[in-house]
C-alpha cells in the first residue's frame, strides 16, 4: 500500500460494553490488530454475500448498558434571581429618635 492511498479509521468502543471486541483486539500484536480487523471485516463481507443476508445496523443495544453519571437533582431554585432583601422595621428606628 503506498503512503497516498493510506487512510487510517478510528474505531471507538467502549471496554465495558464491547468487552468481547476489547478481548479479542487485545488478543492481537500491536502490530496485528489492523490487519485482524480487516481480515474481520473482510470475512463477515464474503459470508453476508454467500448467504444472501443483508446487514442490518444494530443501533441503541448498547446505551441502557453503557455507565452514565446520575445528572444532578435541580430544585425549583433559580439562580439568576436577586435574593430578597429583608424587610426593614423603619418604626422602629423612628420612634426611638
Amino acid at each position: 500500500m503506498s503512503d497516498d492511498t493510506a487512510a487510517i479509521y478510528k474505531l471507538p468502543y467502549d471496554k465495558e460494553v464491547d468487552k468481547d471486541i476489547y478481548e479479542w483486539l487485545n488478543s492481537f500484536p500491536k502490530s496485528r490488530k489492523a490487519d485482524a480487523v480487516r481480515h474481520a471485516l473482510r470475512y463477515y463481507i464474503a459470508a453476508s454475500k454467500s448467504s444472501g443476508e443483508t446487514f442490518k445496523m444494530i443501533t441503541d443495544t448498547s446505551e441502557p448498558a453503557r455507565k452514565s453519571s446520575p445528572k444532578p437533582v435541580i430544585k425549583d431554585v433559580d439562580q439568576n434571581k436577586e435574593k430578597k432583601r429583608p424587610k426593614l422595621n423603619l418604626s422602629n428606628i423612628t420612634k426611638s429618635q
